[in-house]
């Protein structure tokens, strides 16, 4: 799991948002630990030189840089709790194994326990739920821990074969969290979303084609209620039971 340029603008944009509009709530949940792929001076831009001066690094920056294969991106990873708590903020990972150290083990592909739900104020999948065989309950899972009015960043591929077990499509975001609570905020498709990033129109139910392979789909949603999560029907299949042109 990793955080981009891009990811990294979202988040200082919502952190905005959340502060403009008084939100109190510090804990911020992740799948897998966040691998920061920024220079520091692309945070410095981002968030303002004041946190770029006091960043911590990792350890093993030089085996993660090359496990994600960004060493013209930056010579040093970003220790990823300290970085949040910078910005004010306590980051709580999720992850299978404590691949980084710092990660509380939940398997996603069953319940998780309910002190988890609703807790956090953003909920950050950077590519994780693609890795889960069972990925309704994954999303289930992702989607129950962010509180009312929290945020969701979900990041996964959507041409990328063999990267994890499952591709999504716009129709598989749209369904799930329109039908639970949750309003949209933004759907886009990236290719080559760390070093340059292009952006490609997500349509939520038409058909299309002509992406770049490799892409990957991005989407901000916002928590409106709390209801109980239900599987949703296709749209494509809900506006036409029937099946009939």
């Amino acid at each position: 799991m990793a955080m981009s340029i891009p990811s990294l603008v979202v988040l200082k944009n919502i952190i905005n948002v959340l502060k403009q509009q008084n939100i109190t709530n510090n804990c911020i949940a992740c799948l897998g630990y966040p691998d920061i792929l920024a220079h520091t001076e692309h945070i410095k831009t981002i968030f303002g030189e004041s946190i770029a001066a006091n960043l911590q690094y990792h350890p093993d920056s030089e085996s993660i840089i090359r496990w994600h294969g960004v060493g013209r991106l930056t010579d040093r990873i970003v220790e990823a709790k300290h970085f949040f708590g910078l910005l004010g903020y306590e980051l709580e990972i999720f992850d299978i194994v404590k691949a980084r150290g710092d990660e509380i083990v939940l398997d996603l592909n069953v319940p998780m326990p309910k002190k988890y739900k609703y807790q956090y104020v953003i909920s950050i999948d950077g590519g994780t739920c693609e890795h889960c065989f069972n990925i309704a309950q994954a999303v289930k899972n992702f989607a129950e821990m962010v509180m009312k009015d929290g945020f969701i960043m979900q990041g996964n591929p959507f041409n990328m074969y063999n990267h994890g077990f499952y591709n999504l499509n716009p129709t598989w975001y749209c369904d799930f969290y329109l039908e639970n609570g949750f309003e949209i905020h933004d759907l886009k498709i990236v290719h080559n979303g760390v070093f340059n990033p292009q952006y490609f129109e997500a349509p939520p139910y038409q058909r299309f084609k002509d992406i770049p392979e490799n892409s990957s789909i991005a989407m901000i949603a916002r928590r409106k209620e709390i209801k109980p999560i239900k599987w949703p029907i296709q749209t494509k299949y809900k506006n036409n039971p029937t099946l009939k042109g």
